[in-house]
C-alpha cells in the first residue's frame, strides 16, 4: 500500500522534521511504503527567504542550510516536488492513501498566506475520491475556529474517511461542527527511541552538554525569567547548550547525553521523556499552544514537571528532585502507541470493511 504524507516536513524547525521522520519510519515499519509528498509553497519559501536577505537575518539562513542537510539524509520525500495547490492536483493514482499531519498544518494563518489564495492543500482537497483521506495528529493551532477557518477546512474534512488530531480541544471544535475526530500521540511517541540513534550518531559535536536548555518563545516573561534564574542561579555551574544554532542530529545526541533538560518547546519535552531525562517544562498559561503540553505530560504521568509561570521554588525542587516513575512513562506511553497504531492500521484498511 503506497501512502503519502503532507506536512511540515520543509520547516526549520527541529520537532517538524523529527515527527515526519517518525510517522514515515513508524508506516514503514509497519509494512506500508510511505513517503511524504515534497509539497513546498513557493510563495511562502520566496517571502520567508527574501525577509531572511532584507532583513541580514543570517542566523536564520545558517539554520536553513543545516535543515536541508539533515531532510537529504533522513527524510524519505517524493521525487517531484510540488509548489503549489494546481501542482497537487496532477496527483492522480500514485498512492492507495494520503495522511495529512502533524504540526500545525490547519493554521489559519498559514492556510490563508502559503499561496496567493486561500489554499485547502493540508486539506487533501486534491486527493482522488477513490484513494483514503486521513489525518494523523493535525493541529488548527487554535481555541476557536473563525467563520473563513470553516469555510476553508469543514467542506473538505466531512470527505475524509478518518480524522485524528494532537490536542482535545481540536476534537472538541470538530464536534461542534458534527465532525468526529480522536486525539493520538506525537509522532515521534511512535518509534523506538532507539530508531533515532541512526541521527544522534551522526551529530559532528559530541560533546557533552550537562543541562540542555532550548528555549523557543523568549519574550514571554515564564521563560525569560526561568532561563535565566536556571543558566544564572540554580544550575550556574553546569555546562550548557547555550542559544546556538545546532544541526538537528546535534540536538538530539545532545538531549540523549545531557543530565538535565530546561525547555518550553513541546518536542524537546518529548526527547527528553524519550532519553528518560529529568526535566522541566515550562508552558505558559498565556500560551495559546500549551494545550499539547498539557495532554503529554497527563497522559505521561509527569504533570508535576511543568511550571505555567516562573516559580523559583518549584524550580528548585524539580532541579533537586529529579526522581521520575519511568517504569509508569513507559507503560503509558506503550499504550498510547498502540491505540495511535490501531487507529491508523483501521484507517488505513477502511476501504475494505
Amino acid at each position: 500500500m503506497k501512502i503519502g504524507v503532507m506536512t511540515f516536513h520543509w520547516a526549520t524547525n527541529y520537532g517538524a522534521v523529527l515527527q515526519s521522520y517518525a510517522l514515515v519510519k513508524h508506516l514503514n515499519n509497519l509494512g506500508y511504503d510511505a513517503e511524504d509528498i515534497n509539497y513546498i509553497p513557493r510563495r511562502i519559501m520566496l517571502r520567508l527567504r527574501f525577509f531572511d536577505l532584507y532583513l541580514r537575518r543570517f542566523n536564520n539562513i545558517k539554520r536553513a542550510s543545516k535543515f536541508k542537510s539533515f531532510r537529504k539524509s533522513f527524510l524519505r520525500v517524493s521525487k517531484k516536488t510540488y509548489k503549489n495547490n494546481k501542482a497537487l492536483h496532477k496527483i492522480t493514482n500514485e498512492y492507495d492513501a494520503v495522511i495529512t499531519g502533524s504540526d500545525q498544518i490547519w493554521n489559519e494563518s498559514f492556510l490563508t498566506t502559503a499561496e496567493k489564495t486561500p489554499t485547502r492543500s493540508y486539506f487533501l482537497d486534491f486527493v482522488p475520491k477513490n484513494v483514503i483521506r486521513m489525518s494523523y495528529a493535525a493541529s488548527f493551532g487554535t481555541n476557536i475556529l473563525t467563520e473563513a477557518h470553516k469555510a476553508l477546512a469543514l467542506d473538505e474534512l466531512e470527505q475524509f474517511d478518518a480524522i485524528s488530531v494532537r490536542e482535545q480541544n481540536a476534537v472538541d471544535m470538530l464536534k461542534e461542527q458534527g465532525i468526529n475526530a480522536v486525539t493520538v500521540c506525537d509522532p515521534t511517541l511512535l518509534i523506538d527511541v532507539g530508531e533515532y540513534e541512526c541521527i544522534a550518531q551522526k551529530a559532528k559535536d559530541k560533546s557533552k552538554v550537562e543541562l540542555f536548555n532550548f528555549m523557543l518563545r523568549m519574550g514571554r516573561e515564564s521563560t525569560d525569567k526561568t532561563l535565566d534564574y536556571v543558566l544564572n542561579d540554580a544550575l550556574k555551574d553546569k555546562t550548557n547548550l547555550g542559544q546556538g544554532i545546532v544541526p538537528v542530529e546535534d540536538w538530539v545526541w545532545k538531549i540523549k547525553n545531557s543530565d538535565f533538560v530546561v525547555t518550553d518547546s513541546f518536542h524537546c519535552m518529548v526527547f527528553a521523556l524519550l532519553y528518560h531525562k529529568p526535566f522541566i517544562a515550562v508552558n505558559d498559561k498565556n500560551c495559546s499552544m500549551n494545550a499539547r503540553i498539557n495532554t503529554l505530560a497527563q497522559r505521561l504521568g509527569v504533570a508535576n514537571r511543568v511550571i505555567d509561570s516562573f516559580d523559583k521554588e518549584k524550580i528548585n525542587q524539580l532541579i533537586e528532585n529529579k526522581d521520575i516513575d519511568w517504569d509508569f512513562v513507559e507503560k503509558a506511553k506503550a499504550e498510547w502507541v498502540r491505540e495511535s497504531t490501531e487507529f491508523i492500521r483501521s484507517s488505513l484498511n477502511i476501504k475494505n470493511n
